[in-house]
């Protein structure tokens, strides 16, 4: 399944001209992988993505940086989408939340388990953000609409179900 995160046109002005080089997440508890993914608002496909993260060797309950391979422009003209895929381990809560409240749409952005991208609010009733943060810096990129999406596997976890637990505080 999927995570992701949006930021809208309007909240980008003051990063207009940079990049999104790294993006940061929480993994709570061990996964088969992770796979961060850049993505196109409006397809939701993915446009761009890393190398798949051992999700057994992370460090957990903590903030885990990975640099993109292609750093993508802010221009101001598109939303920006970003997120990962997990593959889950049975009995495991591997994706890192905030407390909430749900910043529906934008900040709780689940695929999978039959749906296709929808608020993890509305459709599970999770009232919390993911873990994810982008890092801008005055770098070179491409814009998202630039870019074609690219074929990506999907690995069939053993379990179709859906939980989750925030972070301790």
């Amino acid at each position: 399944w999927e995570a992701g995160v949006k930021f809208p046109v309007a909240e980008q002005e003051e990063f207009i001209g940079m990049s999104l080089t790294k993006v940061a997440f929480i993994p709570l508890q061990p996964a088969t992988e992770f796979k961060i993914f850049v993505y196109d608002p409006l397809t939701g496909l993915p446009v761009d993505s890393t190398e798949a993260i051992d999700g057994t060797a992370l460090p957990f309950q903590q903030w885990y940086e990975v640099d993109l391979p292609n750093p993508v422009l802010i221009d101001g003209v598109d939303d920006l989408m970003f997120g990962y895929r997990v593959t889950g381990i049975d009995g495991s809560y591997p994706a890192g939340m905030d407390s909430g409240p749900a910043v529906q749409g934008f900040g709780d952005l689940i695929k999978g388990f039959g749906n296709d991208w929808s608020s993890a609010a509305y459709t599970y009733g999770f009232d919390y953000n993911w873990a994810i943060q982008g890092y801008a810096t005055y770098a070179g990129g491409r814009t998202v609409s630039s870019m074609e999406p690219v074929e990506v596997a999907i690995p069939m976890g053993s379990s179709s179900s859906l939980s989750a637990r925030s972070l301790e505080e």
